[in-house]
């Protein structure tokens, strides 16, 4: 949960982050996952400015991948991660005004 306050599981809860440079919102409902990005300072091809909004299909009985890391300094101390395999994933990516 360190700094962000992220939920304790990945199952239930939304996720906000809003740093200086990227803005990102993840939200979990049934059967699905909301993945919301703005990154106004984004720069491609010319171009200024990147938003995605993005909806993960969730399907109970995939696969995941689950990893505890200790780490190197201090080995009592770790980090959680669940990989979820192979989400179909629909939904725009497009370029957006300059923030």
């Amino acid at each position: 949960m360190g700094k962000l306050g992220l939920p304790p599981g990945s199952e239930t809860g939304n996720i906000e982050f809003l740093g200086k440079k990227i803005r990102l919102w993840i939200s979990v409902e049934p059967g699905k996952r909301k993945l919301r990005l703005e990154v106004p300072e984004f720069k491609a091809f010319g171009e200024l400015g990147l938003q995605a909004d993005v909806e993960l299909s969730d399907d109970p009985g995939r696969d995941s991948m689950n990893i505890a890391t200790s780490w190197a300094r201090k080995r009592t101390a770790f980090y959680y991660n669940r990989k979820i395999n192979c989400m179909p994933a629909s939904g725009p990516a497009q370029r957006i005004w300059d923030c």
